[in-house]
């Protein structure tokens, strides 16, 4: 009888010991086995705007922008183990209310949405509590202007996230979330990487973050680039390179600038390009590449349509307005940059087809080019684009 009141006493005391680890351990919502993957665990409802979930813990905005990436939704449901920071509703909202920067998503460069997505992504699954002071992760975006230079994260002293945006200590706001195949935590501000931040906030409200950022000049952007590429500026001769005219403030009494009275730029979206190079049976690919051989080509091709001398609009400015905008009238002359000569433009008169007139090209060396004005006045901050149809040469 004594050896059962023994085992009895073993058994109970198992039971107790047993409940106990239930409660301190399994108990806890950290340690429940995750059963789905990082892309499906951010798509719950549990992480959708409603009454109940606001908009600085919601990721309807991240998944919507994920899905437009087939890489990174494969990415996300992959095996391999990553740790995603997830902006919020709230996080995307504050970053499109940026003053200069595009209100609607859509119109910003596809690929530079993506880069910057895939910035949210580090190797390897990172708790919170090994988020350490000093801690640099290096993330999965890579820069194709700088492609060795690595583009990180920084944890700050009082555990925050030190990126390149000019919000240098982002909170988490809710940690470790865990899937089959890593964490994510939900982060109050979208992380800009490094090398687009030292960049970015320089241009936002410039021509050259319409052209540089916008969905409708890519082709555009991606000329800049190569005309810039090893090109050497000189300011005493006034040789910039094309972004830099394209974001170069007006020059004011305290701060003197080769842009004297605001610049103003031809622009020429995707669907010119896309016609002219179905025109050519070539791809549009083909025809970007083609238009920017060198650094001089593409050079060449883009001061033909920029225009140094002044803001010109379509419509009168206001009398109150302080840098001299001219009036776009028939016969207008303006002056272009040329690489060894001046190119004029005059307007032609407004019709019915093209109610902002036309823009015609007087290039000596090439036939005349013409091009209707498709969108007028885009007024920025260091100058006007106006939107043709067409290429001047």
């Amino acid at each position: 009888m004594k050896n059962v009141k023994q085992f009895t006493s073993y058994i109970a005391l198992v039971a107790v010991i047993f409940s106990l680890w239930i409660m301190s351990g399994c108990s806890k919502s950290s340690d429940v086995v995750p059963t789905k993957t990082l892309v499906d665990l951010i798509a719950q409802t549990s992480y959708q705007q409603s009454a109940t979930v606001t908009d600085d813990k919601a990721l309807d905005s991240l998944v919507k922008y994920l899905s437009i990436y087939p890489d990174l939704v494969t990415l996300l449901g992959a095996p391999d183990k990553y740790t995603l920071f997830a902006p919020s509703n709230k996080a995307f909202k504050n970053l499109l209310a940026t003053p200069g920067f595009p209100t609607n998503i859509k119109k910003i460069n596809p690929a530079i949405i993506q880069g910057v997505l895939y910035y949210h992504i580090v190797a390897d699954q990172k708790l919170q509590a090994s988020l350490t002071s000093g801690l640099v992760l290096n993330s999965l975006y890579t820069d194709p202007l700088s492609p060795s230079a690595a583009q990180t994260i920084t944890i700050n002293a009082d555990f925050t996230l030190k990126t390149g945006s000019s919000n240098q200590s982002i909170h988490i706001t809710l940690a470790d979330q865990k899937a089959i195949n890593g964490v994510f935590h939900i982060t109050e501000s979208v992380l800009i990487p490094p090398s687009i931040g030292s960049t970015l906030t320089p241009i936002l409200g410039t021509v050259a973050g319409t052209i540089l950022l916008g969905a409708d000049f890519t082709d555009l952007a991606t000329i800049i680039s190569k005309a810039d590429n090893g090109f050497a500026e000189s300011a005493p001769n006034l040789a910039f390179k094309v972004s830099t005219w394209l974001a170069m403030p007006i020059a004011t009494s305290g701060t003197a600038t080769a842009n004297a009275k605001g610049i103003t730029f031809f622009a020429v979206p995707n669907a010119v390009f896309k016609a002219a190079a179905t025109a050519q049976s070539i791809t549009e690919a083909q025809l970007v590449a083609a238009l920017s051989t060198t650094s001089d080509a593409a050079r060449g091709f883009l001061l033909n349509h920029l225009v140094t001398t002044g803001q010109y609009t379509v419509a009168d400015a206001p009398a109150s307005n302080p840098n001299g905008i001219t009036k776009f009238t028939s016969g207008t002359i303006v002056p272009k940059s040329g690489a060894t000569k001046t190119i004029t433009v005059s307007v032609s008169t407004a019709s019915s087809s093209n109610p902002y007139g036309v823009a015609v090209s007087n290039n000596p060396t090439v036939s005349t080019s013409f091009a209707p004005i498709v969108s007028k006045d885009i007024a920025h901050s260091n100058g006007q684009a106006q939107v043709i149809g067409g290429m001047l040469k």
